[in-house]
């Protein structure tokens, strides 16, 4: 019964894939996949070619989220790996701002103004830093949410050619090796 509720979670997946493979460059891997077991585990995992969810998945506000999000690792974190623990939110925040970038195709609603609203109300949060957040914070929402409002202030400023253009000489300089937030600015 488990897949009954989930396949419909699923079914934009390959319009995302390639979304982000006009965004990122080609998609890094062989195949790609989607795996939901039983029970919960809090989240999802973004494993190389295979993203796993927990059944959780299927009462999740807004799914699609956490799906883009999880995909998007393929190119940021799993193509470009982290050389260093404290450069994570090189893989959290390019996942989250995912999320937004696939909204703003998928939903002709979508406005960046909300995207910022939505994302402000974690207030304090958002004031601490994304490099080198330290062990207790590695995965602190600021690495997520910071690291995301990071790339689309950097989209701003470029402009959306140069933006996409990083994106993909990221992927395609540092495709199957690791990088560092250095790297990134450099």
């Amino acid at each position: 019964d488990l897949a009954d509720r989930v396949d419909p979670l699923f079914a934009d997946q390959p319009e995302m894939l390639d979304a982000f493979e006009e965004m990122c460059g080609p998609y890094p891997f062989d195949v790609y996949g989607s795996a939901v077991v039983q029970g919960s585990f809090g989240g999802a995992l973004e494993t190389q070619t295979l993203s796993i969810y927990g059944a959780d998945i299927v009462g999740f506000g807004d799914p699609e989220d956490v799906i883009a999000h999880e995909l998007a690792h393929q190119w940021f974190g799993n193509n470009v790996s982290l050389a260093r623990w404290e450069d994570i939110w090189l893989n959290e925040g390019f996942a989250t701002y995912s999320d937004a970038l696939w909204q703003e195709v998928s939903n002709p609603d979508f406005t960046y103004q909300d995207w910022i609203r939505g994302l402000v109300r974690f207030g304090p949060a958002l004031e601490r830093h994304v490099h080198d957040p330290g062990p207790t914070e590695l995965f602190g929402i600021q690495v997520y949410l910071r690291g995301g409002l990071t790339l689309h202030a950097l989209r701003i400023e470029v402009g959306d050619e140069v933006f996409f253009e990083i994106l993909r000489a990221w992927n395609d300089r540092f495709g199957g090796a690791n990088a560092t937030t250095d790297d990134f600015v450099e």
